[in-house]
């Protein structure tokens, strides 16, 4: 997830993903010029990048990412709490 800085929607994108009701375990990867505090929960993981291109940082993010299925989140969006679990059984 790209994100410019915490507040409102940010952090409660953030929330909804690591309020995820999945059978399996995932990791929330957030892309940043900064370093974020926020990243020191278990399940998140803090990539700084200067670039602020939402894009680049997606790219990013995929290039660090652990697991074998990707799923994109926009910093100013919610996920429903079976978002990931729904997507992954198609």
């Amino acid at each position: 997830m790209p994100v410019e800085r915490l507040g409102g929607d940010a952090e409660r994108a953030i929330a909804s993903v690591l309020n995820q009701e999945a059978p399996f375990a995932f990791e929330l990867i957030v892309v940043s010029a900064q370093p974020l505090p926020l990243a020191q929960q278990a399940g998140v993981r803090n990539v700084v990048l200067a670039d602020r291109n939402p894009a680049t940082r997606r790219n990013r993010a995929a290039s660090v990412a652990r697991g074998a299925i990707l799923a994109f989140l926009a910093d100013d969006a919610t996920a429903d709490s079976h978002w990931l679990a729904t997507a992954c059984a198609y």
